[in-house]
């Protein structure tokens, strides 16, 4: 279980996570030992978030599942796995987690983190510690080539303390990864795509609200040899918000070659709108230039299916 500091949001297509909901305290009296009966969350431990990304420019096979408690929580504070000694040596817990495959479903089992002070003794003044904001989660990181080498056609996610939040079904081949999932309006699916290695994003990020460049785009990028991913993954598609910006394989490397995570960010060219004007005689459409941007898919987080 890890702690971060949260500096920045993340870019690209981010939509709600996926909920996890489980029993509020679905403990094993038995294994209850008397610190965790005065233990105080300042989290919910009966639902997870959830969401899923990977780095194609890493690997196109290893994605991460993240599954984090609901919140964040500032101040003079850091996250701790209480999971005891005993159990994390039964269960052999690595990095919060711990694996087994039955019957064909990814058994998945979390140790138990909360938030603890760090100032046991706290003066009272302004400097006394670094105040941070805290989010706990863990991070199942997968291999796709493996899942499906090892027919894996659910995951199931349990929480060593707090209880079982049941088996969900899966699809994964090697294009994208379907998680199936239940929520309050019937079921819900979360589609990861593995975009290929030299994935770029092209944008006009000044393009007028509601305005659709996609047409424009496209036609910049089959000039330099980019194809459109619709055209590489099978099923893909834009989520139906997207007007300005579109997802292009790079073979040829024109502008992956150039990017990195560091310069993640280039004026590819320019594109042409059309805007329209209302003057004497009525409204007329008016061209106008914008910029176009590329950057490297570095990571690709998911939203519900289309």
């Amino acid at each position: 279980m890890v702690q971060k500091l949260l500096f920045s949001l993340l870019f690209l297509v981010f939509t709600a996570p996926f909920l996890l909901h489980g029993p509020a305290h679905a403990k094993d009296n038995k294994k209850d030992d008397e610190a965790d009966k005065y233990r105080i969350s300042l989290f919910p431990e009966n639902w997870y978030e959830m969401s899923f990304f990977n780095n194609p420019r890493q690997s196109e096979s290893i994605f991460t599942i993240r599954l984090f408690y609901h919140g964040v929580a500032a101040g003079c504070g850091h996250m701790k796995d209480l999971t005891s000694e005993k159990d994390q040596k039964r269960y052999e817990f690595k990095n919060g987690i711990s694996t087994d495959i039955v019957n064909g479903t990814l058994k998945v089992l979390i140790s138990q983190p909360t938030l603890v002070e760090s100032d046991e003794d706290p003066r009272y003044t302004n400097y006394d510690c670094d105040i941070q904001h805290n989010e706990s989660y863990v991070d199942l990181k997968l291999s796709r080539d493996a899942m499906i080498r090892k027919k894996i056609k659910a995951i199931g996610i349990k929480n060593v303390k707090t209880g079982d939040f049941g088996d969900f079904d899966i699809d994964i081949n090697k294009e994208r990864f379907i998680f199936k999932g239940k929520s309050p309006h019937g079921e819900s699916w979360q589609t990861l795509w593995f975009f290929p290695k030299n994935t770029v994003i092209l944008s006009a990020p000044n393009a007028s609200a509601g305005i659709d460049v996609k047409e424009q785009i496209k036609t910049f990028a089959a000039a330099r040899g980019l194809v459109p991913m619709e055209n590489v993954l099978d099923g893909y598609k834009l989520p139906v918000t997207a007007h300005n910006y579109m997802y292009f394989n790079d073979p040829r490397g024109v502008y992956a070659n150039k990017l990195n995570e560091e310069q993640n960010d280039l004026v590819a060219g320019t594109i042409t709108a059309t805007k329209t004007y209302y003057g004497p005689n009525g409204p007329q459409e008016e061209p106008y230039t914008l910029e176009l941007h590329a950057r490297l898919q570095s990571l690709n987080m998911t939203g519900p299916s289309d």
